[in-house]
């Protein structure tokens, strides 16, 4: 093989690869690689200093839990060192785009060795929100939850748009 025919097949080679690569990266600029509204698994909802889960939400965790317990009426769903305690709270609907029954989130406690997982715990919830895995929603109280989902009704039209 001459050195002109080397050049030939080399060039030719770059040439497609280069083809290719050009495709790839432009063909698809105007298509989104995942839809803006992406569903969730679960919804997280924190009210002040509480935790809620929708039904949902706990199927998901307890399907990855390594392994569950109970202690107290409280469900302890264990992941590798981390500790997620919950009850269930209510069967209906409170939250916006809830799915299934409430579950609580045990308060943190303040004891030395737990606050460690219970820290742990929490930074595992917030990746998940995070990541898109569950939504989170925060309100700063009852109050405001109930002020969001209830919204002050409109003030009346003056009199001369009214209908009769």
């Amino acid at each position: 093989m001459t050195n002109s025919q080397r050049w030939l097949v080399f060039s030719g080679v770059l040439s497609v690869g280069a083809g290719f690569l050009g495709g790839m990266m432009f063909s698809r600029r105007g298509v989104p690689s995942c839809p803006a509204d992406y569903p969730a698994y679960g919804n997280i909802y924190h009210i002040g200093d509480d935790t809620y889960f929708d039904g949902a939400a706990v199927d998901f965790l307890n399907a990855r839990a390594d392994r569950r317990s109970t202690d107290e009426g409280w469900t302890i769903l264990h992941f590798h060192g981390r500790l997620l305690f919950i009850r269930k709270f209510h069967d209906g609907v409170l939250f916006p785009e809830q799915r299934g029954v409430i579950y609580a989130r045990r308060r943190p406690v303040t004891e030395r060795g737990q606050a460690r997982y219970e820290e742990m715990t929490s930074a595992m919830l917030g990746d998940l929100g995070g990541f898109g895995i569950f939504k989170s929603h925060r309100w700063p109280s009852w109050n405001a939850l109930k002020a969001a989902m209830n919204p002050a009704p409109k003030e009346a039209l003056p009199q001369e748009n009214r209908t009769p």
